[in-house]
């Protein structure tokens, strides 16, 4: 409705000029003699200024309606969390999960879950407690993060460790997916491809 009336602005300030006047021409057009009508011609003027008015306040109660529901869509989009992930690798040969807060509220990992298990060169890579057996690093690492609790910041980034001594030769791809909120984002970091950051 608002959008109509702004794209029509001029036919309707148009038709709110002209039409005063061509009330006034049909009322002063004698009816037939075959047509019965009810009330004079100053009843009739009454009841179109009073049909007029309902019909305009109508159609400003259906644009302040639309407007509300507007701006419920928008605040709704600016308060809902949302996040961006990426990897990266780092001087250190350490590959970095990249979580971006890319919304105005709070957001709370609460959970990171890898849902194909790797292969055993890249368990050995996962960056976790020390073991004598690296592939349980892997493991180490799952059940840290299975149930993690971390807070984001508004607008603010949490880099996680993921796999380190990382040889830049692993033709492999990690599927994640990542909890928060009561909401969920799944990426795919495809090893053979991360972006390398030589300064920090």
């Amino acid at each position: 409705m608002t959008s109509f009336i702004i794209r029509h602005k001029k036919a309707i300030a148009a038709f709110a000029v002209l039409f005063p006047i061509l009330l006034n021409l049909l009322v002063a057009i004698p009816a037939p003699s075959w047509m019965c009508v009810v009330g004079d011609a100053s009843a009739w003027l009454l009841f179109w200024a009073t049909y007029i008015t309902a019909l305009a306040s109508f159609a400003m109660v259906i644009a302040a309606y639309e407007t509300l529901l507007e701006s419920r869509k928008q605040w709704i989009a600016e308060h809902t969390p949302k996040i961006s992930v990426g990897a990266f690798q780092d001087k250190r040969h350490q590959v970095i999960l990249h979580i971006c807060n890319e919304s105005s509220v709070w957001v709370t990992i609460q959970s990171i879950q890898i849902l194909q298990e790797p292969s055993d060169t890249v368990k050995n890579l996962f960056c976790s407690v020390k073991s004598k057996d690296q592939t349980d690093n892997y493991y180490q690492w799952q059940r840290l993060y299975e149930h993690s609790y971390m807070v984001i910041r508004p607008y603010e980034i949490e880099n996680v460790v993921l796999l380190q001594n990382f040889p830049r030769q692993i033709q492999e791809k990690l599927s994640l997916t990542i909890k928060y909120n009561n909401a969920y984002e799944t990426v795919k970091i495809d090893l053979s491809n991360i972006y390398i950051i030589q300064n920090e």
